[in-house]
């Protein structure tokens, strides 16, 4: 055998890990994101703890509705919007750059991947709750598996860390959801 675990059993080393789903952490700097499909490929079942940003430096307001979800240890908040989800992570540095991260949620949606010459217009900067605030905003929607689905995220560097606010789900509620999913994001400042 080849000694490794099964996908989502906990380590057995000494190493503090944190289990997490591929869809809720960026790609680092270091991962391979090639593919034959040319979707970027991310394969981990456990993400060292120091990978993760260990505070929450933000502060929202959810809107009515939205139903709040336990964060758990690679999430700062997490909400069921309909039956989508929205997913808040944060991590040090850049993690990969905003070009690796973008390419990796196209991926998940198999939607082709951008060129850096594409980011001016396939991402619109929005406002946070303060003014020295802004979020890149990107809205992606694909039919993986034959499925429309769809996903708003949004990312805003914090200090040192980098938080990805994204929302996933079927194509008409992540669509339905894109007002109050701004409006959230407008509600977003630095504790």
């Amino acid at each position: 055998t080849s000694g490794a675990l099964p996908p989502g059993h906990p380590s057995v080393g000494n190493e503090p890990v944190s289990s997490f789903s591929s869809q809720d952490a960026p790609v680092p700097a270091s991962a391979d994101t090639s593919s034959s499909a040319g979707a970027p490929a991310m394969s981990a079942a456990t993400l060292p703890a120091s990978a993760v940003s260990s505070s929450n430096a933000l502060q929202w307001i959810a809107p009515a509705g939205w139903v709040e979800n336990p964060p758990g240890s690679i999430r700062k908040g997490s909400f069921a919007v309909g039956d989508a989800d929205l997913a808040i992570t944060a991590f040090p540095g850049d993690v990969g750059g905003l070009l690796a991260n973008l390419n990796r949620w196209r991926g998940e949606l198999q939607l082709e991947p951008l060129t850096s010459a594409d980011l001016p217009t396939a991402t619109v900067t929005v406002p946070a709750g303060e003014p020295s605030l802004r979020f890149l905003l990107v809205d992606f929607a694909g039919t993986p598996a034959g499925t429309p689905s769809r996903t708003l995220g949004a990312i805003l560097p914090v200090g040192g860390d980098t938080y990805f606010f994204k929302l996933k789900g079927p194509d008409a509620t992540v669509a339905a959801a894109k007002n109050d999913f701004l409006a959230f994001l407008a509600t977003v400042k630095t504790r």
